[in-house]
């Protein structure tokens, strides 16, 4: 950015003697000197010609690429800010955080241009320019004082006063406006079933009326600080012309160099214009700067990357209390159990009693403020949390598959995987009948977000993307909740030979196949209520005897 000042102050130092030398020129000119006497002049016009579209030219190269690379650093930070807390820490929809990645680091991007080396430039323009004319007169200094000040402070100020109005609640209502866009979008099916389109419709017009309203009033107030800086701006001129006759009347200036005093104050304007224009940028940048600047910092200990670290996914929880972020209240409380390869352990227990919330815990998608989670025996703080997140592979409830093929999907967990790994983790998940029904076989696309593709076919993506990780742990919650029973006892039938050899964290509501785990934990409320084999739970009638009682279309009591 410093040499984006030094280019732009030479860059107006050059408008300013080309203009001035030009109006030197003709003012000579007009004399009717010898060709001699012009030389000089005609010279120097030609060098400043060059010279200021030249140096213009790496200014603005120079100030571009700075942005640029600021702005690349930006929304890196921005993003590794915003990754680490999802998916519960950001209350944020997806309009909301698009227009944080997006619009508000591009926001941003006229702070870095407009609002840093404009500033600087004026002021070491304005200092040259007092140096020169106090040669002159004293007189001078005043109208050029008067005239920056009112062009460099009080309009810039006037504008950034009617801008800061108007500024928040322009990103709020932007950020309003893309959230019901990628609502309706992302819901048409929804939106058509139960016609709510119009509704939503209706609070997109609006919301857009709101848009336009706060665009049309910040712009009126850049017009009206714009033209009050170009009456102070043609104000002043006819000000220096004033005085320059005087002293070309009293014999202390030359007359050819008139034109050049006005010519020369009208072009070092250029300096002093574009804050009007800038300071418009200011509160919208503060806006954008507090939003990106809220995101809380990361729930975990960054610890150290250990990658290299072999472990054999033995996990191990001590009384682990857990909350999604440090103002709200725990979800989990005195958790304790382990998992180990060959020893599938199950959780159980009614919606909203903190199932999901223990994969979560596991990857560090929240604060553990009491108890502790270990790998092989070392603390969680012992490693970074993309070194605990390569430990597991997950299947969530909800699939997230990206507009691309099958293969492609399934690639994500390992680009490098080969056809054979590719078919085996596809056999194992009861896909390959699926994908042989496809004219475009594993290649075909699968839509925005998994759209061409049932919720079934969904999941068994999902679980067959998890088997090609190849993690020592695999996280499966409600793997086979959008499957029939045949097409779930395949699937399951598929896992028999990775279960032995990783560990495995099942999350269900279905009590079927319940008899291989090794462990069936009970959770109610954020609490471990109960815990045992399938046999010791029936035998213990408890909470897991109803709940199977009434899967079993049995009543607890008969």
């Amino acid at each position: 950015m410093l040499l984006a000042v030094l280019l732009g102050c030479l860059a107006v130092a050059g408008n300013v003697g080309l203009l001035a030398l030009a109006a030197y020129l003709i003012s000579l000119a007009a004399l009717h000197p010898p060709l001699a006497a012009l030389s000089t002049a005609i010279v120097g016009v030609r060098f400043f010609g060059i010279a200021r579209a030249l140096l213009r030219y790496l200014e603005r190269y120079t100030a571009h690429s700075a942005t640029f690379s600021l702005m690349g650093m930006l929304r890196t930070w921005v993003y590794a800010r915003i990754e680490p807390l999802l998916p519960a820490e950001v209350q944020r929809n997806n309009g909301e955080l698009l227009t944080l990645l997006m619009q508000d680091v591009e926001t941003m991007r006229d702070f870095y241009l407009r609002l840093l080396a404009p500033p600087a430039v004026a002021g070491i323009i304005l200092l040259a320019a007092l140096r020169l004319f106090a040669e002159l007169d004293t007189a001078f200094l005043y109208v050029l004082l008067a005239a920056f000040f009112i062009c460099g402070v009080l309009c810039p100020a006037g504008m950034y006063y009617w801008q800061l109005g108007n500024a928040g609640q322009l990103l709020r209502t932007r950020a309003s406006l893309n959230g019901h866009i990628v609502d309706g979008i992302a819901g048409m099916t929804e939106l058509a079933a139960f016609q709510y389109g119009e509704k939503l419709t209706g609070q997109m017009i609006r919301t857009g009326k709101r848009l336009t309203t706060l665009q049309a009033r910040i712009a009126w107030g850049q017009a009206t600080s714009e033209a009050i800086g170009l009456f102070t701006l043609h104000g002043s001129v006819w000000c220096i012309l004033y005085l320059a006759v005087r002293l070309v009347e009293t014999g202390q200036l030359p007359g050819v160099y008139l034109a050049v005093l006005v010519f020369a104050v009208q072009s070092g304007f250029e300096a002093v214009l574009p804050l009007t224009a800038a300071s418009r940028y200011l509160p919208e940048s503060a806006a954008a700067a507090k939003r990106l600047f809220s995101l809380p910092e990361s729930a975990v200990s960054q610890g150290r990357a250990r990658h290299e670290d072999r472990l054999n996914g033995t996990v191990t929880l001590e009384r682990v209390e857990f909350r999604y972020s440090k103002d709200a209240s725990p979800v989990l409380k005195n958790i304790s159990f382990s998992l180990r390869p060959g020893r599938p352990v199950a959780v159980v227990g009614p919606s909203g009693a903190g199932k999901s919330s223990l994969i979560a815990a596991l990857l560090q998608f929240g604060y553990c403020d009491k108890g502790s989670i270990t790998f092989d025996g070392k603390d969680s703080t012992y490693f970074s949390p993309e070194a605990v997140r390569e430990i597991f592979s997950v299947v969530p409830q909800q699939v997230y598959l990206f507009h691309a093929s099958i293969k492609e999907n399934i690639l994500l967990a390992k680009p490098t995987a080969s056809q054979a790994e590719l078919e085996a983790v596809i056999s194992q998940a009861a896909l390959d009948e699926l994908i042989d029904s496809l004219p475009q076989g594993v290649d075909t696309p699968v839509g925005q977000h998994g759209q061409a593709l049932s919720g079934g076919q969904r999941q068994r993506i999902g679980i067959a993307r998890a088997l090609l990780k190849e993690a020592p742990v695999l996280l499966l919650d409600e793997p086979f909740a959008h499957l029939d029973t045949l097409t779930a006892s395949r699937v399951l039938a598929g896992l028999q030979e990775t279960l032995r050899e990783r560990s495995s964290l099942w999350i269900t509501h279905q009590l079927t196949g319940l008899e291989m785990m090794e462990e069936i934990l009970v959770v109610h409320q954020g609490e471990m209520v109960e815990r045992g084999t399938l046999r010791e739970l029936l035998a213990q009638q408890g909470m897991f005897w109803q709940m199977w009682c009434l899967q079993q279309d049995r009543l607890p009591f008969e």
